[in-house]
This record gives C-alpha cells, sequence and structure tokens, in this order.
C-alpha cells in the first residue's frame, strides 16, 4: 500500500473542505509557510473524453512521503484561450493546453494517482507562496515517482488509430533498418512519412525552448527512482525512447537531442550556475526573473540563493550578482560579462530607464554608509586601468553647445595642456564638438552618470614607480594650489546641472593617449579618470586622504572619453602606450557596476 493510500481517512474526508469566497470561486486555503508541504490534485474520473473537468486539491507534507506524478507542460495563451474547471467543486479557470492535460491524464494514467501542477498546486497571486514553493521545486520533481510531460494534444494528427497510437513499436524504426532509410532505395510510405513529420515537429515543439524544463527533466533524471514519461497525442513514451525515436528520424540537432546531450553533462561541473545561465540565456519564461529562478535549484553550486518574487528585476540583479561573489563563483574577469549577462536575461531592451531602475536613490557619502571591509560579498574587484588624472575641468556640456565664448577658453586650455601634441588635441576637440552638437542634453546626462560608490578602498597607486610623477604627487600638487578657472568662470559652471567637459594628462611627461571627455558634474581637477575593460564608461575616482602607504579611492560619477562618445572602441594603438603601465584594482558595490553596464 502506498504512502498516499495509508493516510487516515479523516485527512480524505478533509480533501475538498478548503474554503471559498462564494459559490462561483474558488479560494486557496493558505500553505503552513513552518512546515514543508505543498498541494497535489487528484483528478476525478469521467464517462467519456471531454467531459467536464473535476479534481480535489489537498494539502500534503514532505514528512507523508506521499506518491504522486509532477506535470511538465507549457502554460500557453493563458489568457485568451482559457476553459473551466471545477475544483474542489468551485469553478476554476485553466489554459487549454492544461485542460487537454487533464483531459488525458483521467483517462490514461493510473486511476486515483495525485498529481502536482504548478497552475493549481501554487497559489500564484500569493507572492510569499510562490517564493517558498519555488525554493522546493527541485525536491518536488525529483521526489515524484514519474514526471509527466505533456508536448500536446495536436500530434493525434499524426497518429492514425487509436490503437496503433498507443503502440511504443509502430513508430520505432529499428536501428538495422536505418541504412534502408538512408539509402537511395528506400521508398517512403504514408506511415513512414507521418512518423517523421511528426518527429520533425516534436523537435521543434515549443517546449524545448521552456526554462523550466531544464528543472523538471534534470531534477526527474538525477533521481533512481522517478521515471520519466512524455505524452504527445494519445502516445505516451519513456524517454531515452522517445530520444530514440526522434533521433532515428534524424532530428540530431533538434530540442530534445540537445536538451538530453545536457542531461548527460549534468555531473561535468555544466550545472554550476553561471554556466547554466550562459547555456539556457535563450529559454523562454514568461516572469523575467525565472530566468535565474528557474534555474537555481538545479545549480550544484547555489543552495541558499535568495528567492523573493516581491524584490524588483534590478534588486534580483543585485542578489544574484552578491550571491555569486560571496561564494567565490566569478574571477575578476567575468565580473563584467557575467553581470551584463544577467542583466539582459533580466531587463530587455525595453525594460525601463535607468534612472527608473534605480528608483529614487540618493547616495550618502557619509561614512557610516560606505563600505570599507574589501573582503565584503558587496564589493567587487575589477582589473581596470587609470587613464590619466584631470589637469582641467571645463565648461558644462550645454556651455560648450551654446556659449561660444565658453568654447573659446575651453580651446585656450587645450593649446595650453597639449602644447606638444597639438594635432591629435585639435582632432580629439572636433570629435569632441561634433559629438555635443549631435547629442541631446537628456542623452548627455544618461551618458555621464552622477552617481557615487558606497564603496571605498585604499591603494598603493603609485606601485614601483619613481617618486618623481608620481599621481599621489601630482594630485598633493593640485589639491595645494589654486585653480585654474577665475572665480568669474567658475559661477555659472557651479549651477549647471549638465555634465562637464575634462582634459587629462598622465603622470608620466609626453604623450597623453587620451586626451579629453565628459563625465559627472562632480568631476574636478585632480581626480582620476579610469576604465575597466569590456565598459565603454570611463570612472571618475576621487582621491581621499593620502599617505606613505597610497591613497583613499571611491567612484564619484561616469563618463566618457571622446572615442567611446563618437562610438568608437578603445582605440588599441593607444591602449598598448598606456595600459600596461597603469593598471589598477577598481573597488565598488553592485549598484555602481549597473550603472556602469547601462
Amino acid at each position: 500500500m502506498s504512502a498516499n493510500q495509508s493516510r487516515r481517512r479523516a485527512d480524505i474526508a478533509n480533501e475538498g473542505k478548503e474554503p471559498t469566497q462564494d459559490e462561483e470561486g474558488f479560494e486557496y486555503l493558505p500553505l503552513n509557510p513552518n512546515v514543508h508541504c505543498t498541494r497535489l490534485v487528484r483528478i476525478h474520473p469521467a464517462d467519456r473524453v471531454g467531459d467536464t473537468i473535476a479534481c480535489t486539491l489537498f494539502h500534503v507534507t514532505f514528512a507523508e512521503r506521499p506518491g504522486y506524478e509532477a506535470l511538465s507542460y507549457m502554460w500557453g495563451d493563458c489568457e485568451n484561450d482559457q476553459k473551466t474547471i471545477f475544483v474542489n467543486g468551485k469553478k476554476f479557470s485553466v489554459g487549454r493546453n492544461l485542460w487537454d492535460a487533464l483531459d488525458y491524464l483521467r483517462s490514461e494514467r493510473e486511476k486515483g494517482v495525485p498529481i502536482w501542477i504548478d497552475a493549481l498546486c501554487i497559489n500564484q497571486n500569493d507572492t510569499p507562496e510562490r517564493s517558498r514553493q519555488l525554493r522546493i521545486m527541485r525536491h518536488i520533481y525529483s521526489r515524484a515517482c514519474t514526471v509527466v510531460v505533456w508536448l500536446g494534444k495536436k500530434y493525434i494528427k499524426y497518429q492514425g488509430g487509436v490503437q496503433l497510437a498507443k503502440s511504443e513499436e509502430y513508430f520505432l524504426p529499428q536501428k538495422k533498418d536505418l541504412d534502408l532509410i538512408q539509402s537511395s532505395s528506400f521508398t517512403e510510405t504514408a506511415d513512414f512519412g507521418n512518423e517523421r513529420a511528426m518527429a520533425r515537429e516534436l523537435c521543434v515543439d515549443g517546449y524545448w525552448d521552456r526554462l523550466w524544463i531544464v528543472q523538471e527533466i534534470t531534477q526527474a533524471q538525477r533521481s533512481r527512482v522517478c521515471k520519466i514519461d512524455v505524452c504527445f497525442g494519445s502516445l505516451v513514451m519513456g524517454w531515452d525512447m522517445f530520444i530514440h525515436f526522434v533521433a532515428m528520424h534524424g532530428c540530431a540537432e533538434g530540442g530534445p537531442l540537445r536538451f538530453d546531450r545536457q542531461l548527460s553533462e549534468r555531473y561535468t561541473g555544466s550545472h554550476t550556475l553561471k554556466k547554466l545561465l550562459k547555456d539556457h540565456q535563450a529559454a523562454k519564461c514568461k516572469e523575467p526573473k525565472d530566468k535565474i529562478y528557474g534555474l537555481v535549484g538545479l545549480a550544484a553550486d547555489a543552495r541558499g540563493f535568495p528567492i523573493d518574487y516581491a524584490k524588483s528585476t534590478f534588486e534580483v540583479w543585485v542578489d544574484t550578482m552578491e550571491f555569486m561573489n560571496r561564494r567565490k563563483l566569478l574571477q575578476p574577469e567575468e565580473i563584467v560579462d557575467i553581470g551584463s549577462l544577467v542583466k539582459s536575461l533580466l531587463m530587455d531592451s525595453d525594460c525601463t530607464p535607468l534612472r527608473q531602475s534605480l528608483g529614487t536613490f540618493q547616495p550618502d557619502t557619509s561614512s557610516t554608509l560606505l563600505i570599507e571591509d574589501m573582503n565584503s560579498a558587496k564589493v567587487f574587484d575589477l582589473r581596470g586601468y587609470i587613464l590619466g588624472y584631470v589637469c582641467y575641468v571645463g565648461p558644462p556640456t550645454s556651455y560648450l553647445v551654446g556659449d561660444l565664448d565658453s568654447v573659446d577658453e575651453w580651446e585656450t586650455f587645450i593649446q595650453y595642456n597639449f602644447r606638444h601634441e597639438l594635432g591629435e588635441a585639435h582632432r580629439d576637440n572636433n570629435y569632441l564638438l561634433e559629438a555635443l552638437l549631435g547629442a541631446t542634453e537628456s542623452k548627455l546626462d544618461d551618458i555621464c552618470s552622477n552617481h557615487i560608490s558606497t564603496v571605498r578602498w585604499k591603494s598603493q597607486l603609485d606601485k614601483d614607480w619613481p617618486e618623481q610623477h608620481t599621481y599621489r604627487q601630482v594630485i598633493s600638487e593640485i589639491k595645494n594650489s589654486d585653480s585654474n578657472e577665475t572665480a568669474s568662470n567658475m559661477i555659472p559652471f557651479q549651477i549647471s546641472e549638465s555634465p562637464k567637459s575634462f582634459q587629462i594628462h598622465t603622470r608620466r611627461s609626453g604623450y597623453t593617449p587620451w586626451k579629453m571627455g565628459i563625465a559627472s558634474r562632480l568631476v574636478q581637477k585632480g581626480d582620476l579618470i579610469c576604465c575597466v575593460p569590456g565598459i565603454e564608461s570611463i570612472m571618475v575616482v576621487k582621491v581621499h586622504e593620502m599617505d606613505f602607504f597610497g591613497a583613499n579611492l571611491q567612484i564619484f560619477g561616469t563618463g566618457k572619453v571622446v572615442d567611446n562618445l563618437v562610438g568608437y572602441k578603445w582605440d588599441k594603438s593607444r591602449q598598448d602606450r598606456q595600459i600596461p603601465r597603469d593598471g589598477l584594482s577598481i573597488k565598488m558595490d553592485a549598484r555602481t557596476l549597473f550603472v556602469l553596464l547601462a
């Protein structure tokens, strides 16, 4: 007798006692949040296919060792193609594909065996419950006696008589026949043509693009007691037999074959969270957060991942990056690529603008909010480079566009600061002015964020560099000297909200590869301009306290140098002359990394 059959009669009698709001609508009885439990569905038998579907929904704890099946299927168009079933005697709307699956299950599966179905067993309107149930999804599928893969009713058109359709052997060409099938003398029969057409349609079925099947089927494959039945039309096959069937019909690159190969690699290190995110980035799901949450239960290194559907997509991005950082799952050189990947999974090109994603956050630079523990999971350490220090802060971008006197003053400083490189300097200036004239102020505001990182870190800054011409020396001199700009020139600039222009020098005398750009209005003379490979924006790095051992650094906004402003990638010839010698470990919080990836 199964564990499910041995439950107390009182439990069975109370299966249908969930409360209702009224006679027409079904209302869920909440699951106990302090007990590992879920709901199961028992479908009532019917006299004929197509009869009204009625079922009982009841609670079970995992301690009861319930015996059940679990359904894996596509939700389909639930909004425009709905059918009504009865759950505990009350009306309940489901999508057409689920209705077809329920109709099949009650007539073709073993009678009385309950089944777990996400659309019924999880209260989709209860966000905390969804989050809790998702955390145990891997256990739900791995403990099922069978995972039933439902590919849809549409395949009946290929299967002829019902009696033939129930025979696996009817649809399976033997291996000895493969050479004959592939030979030029083979004549395709009508039955064989139907088989091949069905196999090809099965291989491109949208089911295989679902993200959730990665967890649903893989957890079943991991379990030694759980089997997988693939149901399509009125035919059912075991997983291995199904894979053999589509393979024998030449569907080597189809969805099920590709997925089967991934299953075979599940113990080869391919099921790390990072690898799963990469491998299944094209998988489809309705809820963007499921691009992450749907893989967590399968990942070998993601136990303890925080799942909460109440969080925004930005917060889920932060959780993902900080989780991988805490668990040491990311190498420094991977942070940018993985951060970009996770961002693309959660937020497509039509997502809200960056400032909406960040909400009304206003950074506070007081020491109480600063992160100074460099071992914190909130600190991301990226390998970056110093392009130079700001030797002159020029007019705001709005002045360079509309105030010709400001343009003349800006170009006067170009002649002074780059008197030995005037050709390149004037070329860069022309590119800069063209870019400003072709951009709107809002576009320039998006390029130059005023975001301040909450991470302040210590850096030697001039490691292995001669005492003369160090950044510390140059910046110290700047901090102790008067500004090059006169007070009359500074007054209108100070009140402008536009991004500011800047010119930079390197610590070495001679050639300056990157000479100018635009940045946050927070930029000041003596700030460092830094970059990280893979990120087009530059970072304005404020140099705080300095001593013999180094300096305290903090990111104060972003911007772009001329090359990136006009759409060029980092100039390789300039990189070769600058980057190898001025490396810098750049530390930031997740929010700052997100701003840089925008």
